[in-house]
């Protein structure tokens, strides 16, 4: 039973790398990891500077003004 099982999964692998739509599947697939990784390596590159501006800021001007103020 359990080589059956993997003989059908071997073959369902085999029908999908062949179907035109598995290559579609596989392409945005690999679109959508090579945005996930740009969105890491840039968060890794910038997250500690955008942190430490606003931290350096932090109290130094409001960011919302009230309506009296305008």
């Amino acid at each position: 039973m359990y080589r059956k099982a993997s003989e059908r999964l071997v073959l369902s692998l085999r029908a999908l790398w062949r179907d035109e739509a598995g290559a579609q599947l596989v392409e945005y697939l690999l679109l959508v990891s090579l945005i996930a990784i740009v969105c890491i390596v840039g968060v890794q590159l910038f997250g500690q500077g955008v942190l430490s501006f606003y931290n350096n800021n932090r109290g130094q001007r409001p960011l919302r003004r009230s309506l009296s103020e305008i």
